[in-house]
């Protein structure tokens, strides 16, 4: 049988290894560094039927992005596709993907393993990067994570997404319902992940195993890491040090 679809993506991605987190350019670059650029027939993501729950009426952001992007989905055998349309839905964990009939499908559970989104108008820019990983607490289910930086040391982000049913409403006769966000941060640190306990320098230090001898460069850049930004500008630095 004729290949359906090509491979798209360089050997740092086709390599990819679920053992431990990859370090890959999260932050954009040429189109080149993932390979020749084409769009693909999906059938090989499965053909899952979204579910049809009717979010309509549910507070709350579910999606990474409500916009569709173009993305490099990774599969668990290593072998990369091209989608034109597709959206990260944290509440089920289902990459929803358009196909060449602009039907809506869910890529089938558990088969992709890595996300790359672009951006619509620039599909050399890489916007964001998500991994699949078994939590190591809460409900020990593989759930996305993103990854907010390259290098050995990375910070890595969760979203678990909460349906939360509110007070009964007598002028609309409905149960009025809305989505929650817990986010959670860990750092890999050549493969190995911990939990962090906050985004804050005493928690950033604890987790490296760090020294005052970093307090210099932080005052400098009055870098208090207590933002996402802050600790990837800290990580990137550490980083360039090895």
């Amino acid at each position: 049988m004729k290949t359906f679809i090509s491979v798209l993506v360089c050997s740092i991605l086709l390599n990819f290894s679920l053992a431990q987190v990859p370090t890959l350019d999260v932050n954009g670059g040429s189109a080149g560094g993932y390979g020749q650029v084409k769009f693909n027939n999906p059938a090989a993501l499965g053909q899952k039927n979204v579910d049809k729950l009717d979010y309509s009426e549910v507070r709350g952001k579910y999606l990474w992005q409500e916009e569709w992007n173009p993305a490099i989905l990774v599969l668990t055998s290593g072998k990369s596709y091209k989608v034109k349309r597709a959206k990260l839905n944290f509440y089920t964990d289902d990459v929803i993907y358009v196909d060449n009939n602009l039907t809506e499908l869910a890529a089938q559970t558990g088969l992709v393993k890595k996300i790359i989104f672009f951006s619509p108008s620039d599909t050399s820019n890489a916007i964001g990067t998500f991994i699949q990983l078994t939590r190591k607490s809460s409900d020990g289910k593989e759930h996305f994570y993103q990854l907010l930086n390259d290098g050995k040391i990375q910070l890595l982000k969760s979203n678990t997404i909460t349906l939360r049913k509110g007070t009964y409403d007598p002028m609309v006769g409905k149960d009025q319902y809305s989505f929650s966000s817990t986010y959670d941060y860990f750092l890999s640190n050549s493969g190995t992940i911990n939990p962090l306990k906050s985004i804050s320098k005493s928690s950033i230090f604890l987790v490296l195993n760090l020294d005052n001898n970093y307090n210099e460069w932080l005052t400098s850049t009055k870098n208090k890491l207590k933002s996402e930004a802050d600790v990837v500008l800290f990580l990137n630095y550490l980083n360039a040090q090895k």
